[in-house]
């Protein structure tokens, strides 16, 4: 029996372990609601979401799987072995991997240096063969070969060249979708970007001529649990050939199949739930692939098939992944060169007020904050703010009542914390709803320890459309083989609209730092007047350097960025670019002079250098446009930079020096200045920059560095350059990791420098080299 329940969300209610808050209503809530009596949703929701999804004790039917013990010998084997390659499943349990495959066969599979993927011969039939050596007991995936093949690579070669020429979030996703959808076939592939309580929007979309378009429309988190979110992280990719094929059972020696943990594991059997949800759908076949940014799951690539069965071969499956590791590489430096921007802005802004305050002649802090005026509301966008202290409320714009304000500042000091935020204030408190024309959405931010000063800002309700592809309320309730109910799949794939109402304009992550600085910035400009707060100075430096080296193919990449203790914003800064034919650029520049100007001046060449990488023939078309920007747009300003174009696979790059120190090369024979050329600075005078070519030898490194590694008071130029040359020679071989943190150790022994200090190193492994050519 089934039945259609639908559900409400509680967005007060306590969050799960993922962080969503839901929570599920008794039976009878809902107009139209039809509910068995006695039903707890708790607890379905609950069971739901405890389903051992990574240990079913079967897997789908077209594979094979085989468990091994630390001994050797097969402790567990898939039913379907007769049918794969021929060897029946109980003859199996207790044999070798040798005596099923033989020697030869076997080696190819446990050998160490095999790739991921090798291809045997067992009993006549074609096997791809994953093993994964991590887990206990060591599990070994046996697949025939596909019909839907890699084939053209360079197919492949095309769209990740392709992605790197993309200048926009929307290109990069639209390039993703299009290129899984040409290497598998799938009828329809979409890519769903997870907001804050893990709905998915469609964000991009590629499908064949005739089929229904889902772009734009959402989908509810329940959609995907939390557990099997989380397998996304171990397991990027999951496919289902056929929804309708019959799971096969786990034969074993001893344990119970269920105990066997297959989170890695390809061939791993699918919820009946999901399998459930696929039939209502209409989908025959799917894949999913995970986009994960900065270790955490921002998106996913879902192929549906409806047509019928479709398993593209593990080969294919891997450049899909791939595919999908080069979309999330690319994304997350667009989006941080995105925010990069919000992030200069709000700083500035934050420390035009604090030059404010500490100009003003007030010695009480409520009337200081609040005489900052339209500065104040305009600094996070709201439409009025206010200043609560012991002495009274001050208001500045649109405000709600009095008696409101209180109540929210009552609600941030019992959540705690220096800044809290909400979108939905009726959800709070049910009076908020009768204002929130003029308050749907408030912040607080604490001003000093004490909590008795605090700054609000007020934004009005947005009234929006959300389309949903379904409606998310509604859920089907089964019952499981053990007669008990049990929460089922959506039912519901019909566009669905839903009017959103008492919600404001969601706070970001950069407002909500701004107006924490802001509040640390009042607090310490009337604790101490005479000294200026660094907070937004040490946290802008920190947002526009890269926080972590890019990874680049057949490099080892390192860098160190070392700020000076005098001066909190520098001038260094470095990136990582590639041009639309794929290969990397490594750049390090410095501007001159200190702060908050110096640091956006940075900013803005990084940002435009990128472009201009895109768009000219040559780098050193494009440091030329970079210095005529800054002779037109920055005629005050002078920066120095070098970049480097690396081609590893023919082990050579290309120079272009634009008044920076001269890069070092590191090799076996030691190390020397590479200072062939060496043009004008940035911002001096009109020039056309040349280029220095530059052979690397398997296992040498090239060193950029800014001057605050070598320049001293006690020490004259040359003899920092010597020294840095005996430092370098001295870590022939070694790793850029090893090699940054020699020099950096090294070099800044007792530094006097009131300048920071960068130092990249780009090492060119022998493994990244044919083998022909390895020493």
């Amino acid at each position: 029996m089934t039945w259609t329940v639908a559900y409400a969300r509680d967005h007060d209610a306590a969050p799960l372990d993922d962080g969503r808050p839901l929570r599920w209503p008794f039976p009878g809530t809902g107009a139209g609601v039809t509910t068995p009596e006695g039903l707890d949703f708790e607890a379905l929701l609950a069971r739901c979401e405890a389903e051992p999804i990574h240990a079913p004790g079967a897997i789908q039917p077209h594979g094979a799987l085989l468990a091994i013990d630390d001994d050797g010998t097969i402790v567990a084997a898939s039913a379907n072995t007769g049918g794969v390659f021929g060897v029946d499943a109980a003859l199996l349990l207790g044999a070798t991997l040798p005596q099923i495959l033989g020697s030869a066969q076997a080696g190819a599979v446990l050998a160490e240096d095999r790739f991921e993927v090798v291809t045997i011969e067992a009993r006549g039939v074609t096997l791809d063969v994953v093993t994964h050596e991590s887990a206990q007991p060591l599990l070994i995936e046996l697949e025939p070969s596909s019909e839907v093949e890699l084939g053209d690579h360079w197919r492949l070669y095309r769209a990740l060249r392709g992605f790197h020429g993309s200048a926009t979030v929307a290109q990069v996703l639209a390039g993703a979708v299009r290129t899984v959808r040409e290497l598998t076939g799938f009828d329809r592939v979409m890519l769903y970007d997870f907001d804050d309580e893990w709905n998915g929007e469609v964000v991009a979309e590629d499908a064949a001529v005739g089929m229904d378009r889902f772009l734009g429309l959402r989908y509810p988190a329940s959609d995907i649990p939390p557990q099997a979110r989380a397998l996304y992280l171990r397991n990027l990719l999951r496919l289902i050939p056929d929804a309708t094929a019959q799971p096969v059972p786990l034969l074993t020696a001893a344990t119970d199949p269920a105990e066997l943990d297959l989170s890695d594991v390809a061939l791993r059997a699918v919820s009946p739930v999901h399998l459930a949800y696929l039939a209502n759908m209409g989908v025959r076949a799917s894949m999913s692939v995970a986009i994960v940014i900065d270790d955490q799951l921002w998106g996913l690539i879902a192929c549906h098939h409806l047509t019928g069965p479709l398993r593209p071969s593990l080969r294919v499956r891997n450049a899909v992944e791939l595919v999908a590791q080069t979309t999330s590489t690319v994304l997350a430096a667009l989006l941080a060169s995105q925010g990069a921007g919000a992030r200069v802005q709000l700083l500035r802004d934050v420390d035009d007020l604090r030059q404010q305050l500490q100009h003003g002649d007030h010695t009480d802090l409520a009337a200081a904050a609040a005489d900052l005026g339209p500065g104040l509301t305009g600094l996070l966008d709201g439409d009025g703010a206010a200043v609560v202290s012991g002495s009274g409320t001050r208001l500045v714009g649109a405000c709600p009542s009095r008696a409101l304000i209180a109540g929210f500042v009552e609600h941030a000091r019992s959540v705690g914390g220096p800044v809290v935020a909400s979108d939905f204030l009726g959800q709070i408190d049910g009076a908020w709803a009768a204002e929130a024309d003029v308050a749907a959405g408030a912040l607080a931010a604490r001003v000093g320890d004490g909590g008795d000063l605090w700054l609000l800002w007020f934004r009005p309700e947005t009234a929006r459309t959300v389309r949903w592809g379904g409606d998310p309320n509604s859920k089907e309730i089964g019952v499981d083989d053990a007669g008990r109910a049990r929460l089922g799949p959506r039912s519901s794939f019909q566009e669905w609209v839903e009017q959103v109402r008492g919600r404001s304009a969601a706070w970001t992550d950069e407002q909500l730092e701004a107006a924490q600085l802001l509040a640390r910035a009042l607090a310490d400009t009337y604790a101490a007047r005479a000294r200026r707060d660094s907070e937004v100075a040490a946290t802008l430096q920190r947002t526009l350097m890269v926080e972590r080296f890019p990874p680049i193919p057949d490099v080892d990449g390192a860098a160190r960025y070392r700020p000076s203790s005098r001066q909190p914003i520098g001038g260094d800064w470095y990136d990582v670019y590639f041009r639309p034919d794929g290969r990397p650029i490594v750049a390090l520049g410095d501007v001159a002079g200190h702060g908050i100007e110096a640091a956006a001046t940075m900013a803005e060449l990084r940002h435009t250098l990128r472009a201009y990488l895109l768009r000219e023939r040559t780098p050193a078309a494009a440091m030329s446009r970079l210095n005529d920007l800054m002779i037109t747009l920055m005629p005050q300003e002078m920066a120095t930079a070098v970049l480097v174009e690396l081609d590893p696979r023919a082990h050579t790059a290309t120079i272009i020096n634009a008044g920076h120190l001269p890069p070092v090369l590191v090799d076996q024979d030691g190390a020397r200045l590479v200072d062939e050329h060496h043009d004008v600075a940035l911002g001096v005078r009109a020039t056309s920059y040349t280029t220095t070519h530059l052979e690397l030898s398997p296992g040498s490194s090239l060193v950029l560095y800014s001057d605050g590694l070598i320049e001293r008071r006690d020490r004259s130029i040359d003899d920092s350059f010597a020294l840095l040359l005996g430092e370098a020679a001295g870590q022939a071989g070694t790793t850029a990791d090893q090699l940054c943190d020699h020099l950096v150790g090294r070099m800044a022994v007792g530094s006097d420098s009131e300048d920071d200090i960068t130092v990249v190193a780009l090492h060119l492994p022998l493994a990244a080299l044919p083998v022909a050519e390895r020493g």
